[in-house]
């Protein structure tokens, strides 16, 4: 049985709690404007999702960005829970991104 995730409520409280928007998702996981952070669900909660933090985002940010975040998921009836640190790489002679968590 094929999951389905609540990407509207998502982007919901990813633009209230952040004023940007979802750019695109791919499977489990939800892309954010500028990469700070990006949500991955969580399979086993529908109600659930992860935000994982470019490692590039100071963590100072990640920490205000989590709490504005887990606010306004929880208005929406969801529960965000921090997630790894992530890197992308550009995958040599390709067009494509690599996600590398640490």
């Amino acid at each position: 049985m094929q999951q389905l995730f609540d990407l509207g409520r998502v982007q919901n409280a990813v633009k209230a709690a952040t004023g940007l928007e979802v750019t695109h998702a791919y499977q489990d996981l939800v892309f954010v404007e500028h990469s700070a952070f990006m949500i991955q669900f969580d399979a086993d909660d529908l109600k659930r999702f992860l935000c994982h933090f470019n490692e590039e985002c100071p963590p100072a940010d990640r920490a205000k960005l989590l709490t504005h975040l887990q606010a306004a998921a929880e208005k929406e009836g969801l529960t965000c829970a921090e997630g790894k640190v992530f890197r992308l790489e550009q995958v040599p002679d390709k067009e494509e991104i690599q996600i590398l968590f640490q």
